[in-house]
């Protein structure tokens, strides 16, 4: 059965279509299930999403199967990832308003990112404009690359998240003096401080994206920033002609619950307190990258809503 409305709480349309049905062979809780689930999309808003949501223990089941991003931590290779992060944060200097001699500097980025064909994500770029003793959380870290990464080009206050399942990568990280919890956590030094937290493609993971983002917005200290990048459901379209498209494996159901688009995106965020800054498309692949600030004022951003929120 549909699910009555669009979980978009900026939509709350009725207006819900299926696109796919999918049923998965998994082992759950040591025996042998079969998962069947639909992905949907609200014909207003345009978020395409998995319905219904798995249960934890089935969604704990899929990622022990083999999630690509939790297991061993590895960060050694090239030097090259110095030069990549010097150019992020030349593109979004002037951005943040660092003075106006940045100017030029921020131009060379875009000239840069032009001729490279590649966007540089907010939550890449962002991150390296502030202060190196900017309080800064990674929520959904995975094996921890670009906490230590950062740490290397001297930023010392630096915390990372996950799941309960990515424990062992949290151990390693704290052995290597990052300050980790886990996701959903609120230490008591934790609250109110954080002077940037950044989602690098754990959006569209999320079974509760509003409840994440109150908890986000409790952490953030007033007016932090929120820097995210996650796939969109813009690559997909005309979403009508999506079973007859290769490489569906793309879209990694039902490890991404969700696939937004700029609306439904920008409609999460301002009804959890969120003002939004800039949002792109990154180019290729269309990801959405995305940068907020925390305004704590839950009810003017319902009202920016237009009320459609409820």
């Amino acid at each position: 059965m549909l699910p009555s409305q669009c979980p978009n709480p900026g939509c709350a349309s009725v207006s819900v279509a299926a696109v796919l049905e999918r049923t998965d062979d998994l082992v759950v809780n040591g025996e042998a299930s079969r998962v069947s689930y639909s992905f949907l999309r609200c014909v207003s808003c345009g978020l395409a999403f998995v319905w219904p949501v798995p249960e934890p223990e089935v969604l704990s089941a899929y990622y022990a199967s083999g999630y690509a991003y939790h297991g061993q931590l590895a960060v050694s290779g090239s030097q090259l990832w110095r030069v990549k992060y010097a150019l992020a944060a030349m593109r979004y200097r002037a951005l943040l308003g660092r003075g106006f001699w940045w100017a030029p500097v921020a131009a060379l980025g875009r000239a840069v990112e032009t001729l490279s064909r590649r966007t540089i994500s907010f939550s890449l770029g962002i991150p390296l404009c502030l202060p190196k003793n900017a309080r800064m959380l990674d929520v959904g870290c995975g094996r921890g690359e670009w906490l230590l990464r950062m740490k290397e080009l001297g930023y010392s206050r630096l915390a990372g998240c996950d799941v309960e399942g990515n424990r062992p990568a949290l151990v390693t990280l704290r052995k290597r003096g990052i300050d980790v919890f886990g996701l959903g956590d609120t230490p008591a030094e934790a609250a109110a401080s954080f002077d940037l937290i950044r989602l690098e493609h754990v959006f569209e993971h999320l079974p509760d994206p509003l409840s994440t983002l109150a908890w986000i917005g409790r952490l953030l200290r007033r007016a932090g920033l929120l820097v995210m990048t996650f796939p969109s459901v813009h690559p997909w379209e005309p979403i009508e002609q999506l079973p007859r498209r290769a490489g569906l494996e793309y879209l990694q159901l039902p490890f991404h619950l969700m696939h937004h688009s700029r609306r439904s995106a920008e409609d999460f965020l301002t009804y959890s307190g969120f003002e939004l800054m800039a949002i792109r498309e990154v180019a290729r692949f269309r990801y959405i990258t995305l940068m907020a600030r925390q305004t704590g004022n839950r009810s003017e951003m319902v009202e920016a809503l237009g009320g459609r929120a409820g």
